[in-house]
């Protein structure tokens, strides 16, 4: 027999399943799927994301946002004040505009992957920023990451409208993984860098028109202090 809730909890398993490839998500990945904080948070329903009706401006109340949680979802913004770690293709291929985080560390491998909507993005504690996480990201112009410590491969490549980046917590050639980690930022002309050129290998890191900064002081936050 067909009911809402028994309609809900079908259509929810049938989102659990296409977003992990699977046949046979049961009531109990529903239920973890409820307590991981999507149903509600912000006036989001279990129909909502399972039937992928414009979910508008997003607030999530959740400290995670899952592998492919809102993977081509329709959402215009999303902020997640207790977000600390946003899965590989989280909010992947969506139409989304802003992104804030404010207390995130960590951001899995292409997390934002193709969001060629998103302008800015807050993220003024992530740690560590995973591969093509934000690959082709091509109106993103402005990002805040004065805490990042670890960039991944490819992690900003095709970010074409990216001007400049600050980077006082990478202190070492292992900070940034790869000389592709810019790749195809062609408006990329300023990478500011806290230690001395020594201390670096890989410059500009796939950027073609990058002047790389070494040896920038930096105020409290994150901001070069320029002469």
């Amino acid at each position: 027999m067909s009911t809402p809730l028994t309609d809900s909890i079908q259509n929810l398993i049938d989102y659990i399943n296409e977003i992990t490839g699977g046949e046979d998500a049961n009531l109990s990945d529903a239920v973890a799927t409820l307590a991981e904080g999507y149903g509600g948070n912000g006036g989001i329903s279990i129909d909502d994301i399972a039937l992928n009706k414009d979910l508008g401006d997003v607030v999530i109340n959740a400290n995670e946002i899952a592998d492919y949680g809102f993977n081509l979802r329709k959402l215009n913004s999303i902020n997640g004040p207790f977000v600390e770690s946003i899965g590989t293709e989280g909010i992947a291929k969506t139409p989304i505009t802003n992104a804030v985080f404010p207390n995130a560390v960590e951001i899995k491998n292409s997390a934002f992957y193709s969001c060629t909507s998103m302008v800015n993005i807050s993220i003024p504690k992530v740690s560590t920023i995973g591969a093509e996480a934000f690959y082709s990201c091509t109106s993103m112009v402005n990002i805040s990451i004065p805490k990042v410590s670890t960039i991944g491969a490819y992690a900003f490549k095709n970010c074409s409208a990216l001007t400049k980046i600050y980077l006082p917590s990478c202190v070492s050639t292992t900070s940034i993984t790869s000389r592709y980690t810019f790749s195809k930022c062609t408006s990329l002309s300023d990478i500011y860098l806290p230690k001395s050129e020594s201390n670096y290998s890989g410059a500009p890191w796939g950027a073609p028109n990058a002047t790389i900064h070494y040896d920038t002081q930096f105020d409290e936050n994150g901001e070069p202090i320029l002469e």
